[in-house]
């Protein structure tokens, strides 16, 4: 379950940025926007591509936990 909403939560950055822009006090405010923010926004590219760097090794560390998982339930 986490694994999908981390991929709806990457698919969707567009819905939300423009829906939203992050809401009220930051309650719609999802990685994917403040990583987007952090770049173009607060014009700070180090730390963004920190942030997204530490996005992708996040993203891959559940793909490899999920692959794993599934591949133990299959029956052999």
């Amino acid at each position: 379950m986490v694994l999908l909403e981390v991929i709806w939560n990457v698919q969707h950055f567009d819905m939300i940025y423009v829906l939203t822009g992050g809401g009220p006090a930051g309650s719609t405010t999802t990685f994917a926007v403040a990583v987007y923010d952090t770049a173009f926004k607060a014009f700070d590219l180090g730390k963004a591509s920190a942030l997204g760097a530490l996005w992708l090794v996040l993203i891959l560390v559940l793909v490899v936990v999920y692959v794993r998982v599934s591949e133990r339930g299959e029956p052999a």
